[in-house]
């Protein structure tokens, strides 16, 4: 077995140790509040069990075990990961639709022409609302 003699300090490097390190001390920030601003390059987050077993994140990442979100006016917290799972990954077509790219379209069955537009509107002529009118007839719900 080997032992390392290590030399007592002298009054020089103990006073240049001591004056390093409290000039260090003093530099740094007492304490971190929720008012602080805190720029990071990336962070990862993982439970303490696994600590020792990630991937580093790159410049401006985030990764973490469990992504959570919380509401701020309802205080509902949503997991993100499980959020995007119930997502649709892509727009399906149904019947008489087409989509090609960013445009959706309808065709066939459900086009309504101006004349049956025409013909389902109430208003026999322009009408003029004003506050407190009274509207009479028979209202159909459609």
């Amino acid at each position: 077995m080997y032992w390392l003699k290590i030399p007592p300090p002298t009054l020089t490097t103990h006073v240049t140790s001591k004056l390093y390190v409290d000039t260090a001390v003093n530099r740094k920030q007492n304490t971190l509040t929720f008012l602080d601003n805190l720029v990071l390059n990336s962070m990862v987050v993982k439970p303490a069990v696994s600590k020792e077993n990630y991937i580093p994140a790159i410049s401006g990442e985030l990764k973490a075990t469990t992504l959570t979100i919380e509401d701020p006016f309802t205080g509902e917290t949503l997991n993100v990961k499980d959020t995007l799972n119930r997502k649709q990954n892509k727009l399906i077509a149904g019947n008489n639709i087409t989509i090609d790219g960013d445009t959706i379209s309808s065709s066939g069955v459900g086009e309504i022409t101006q004349e049956q537009l025409d013909s389902i509107a109430k208003l026999a002529s322009a009408n003029t609302f004003t506050a407190n009118q009274t509207i009479s007839g028979k209202f159909k719900r459609h």
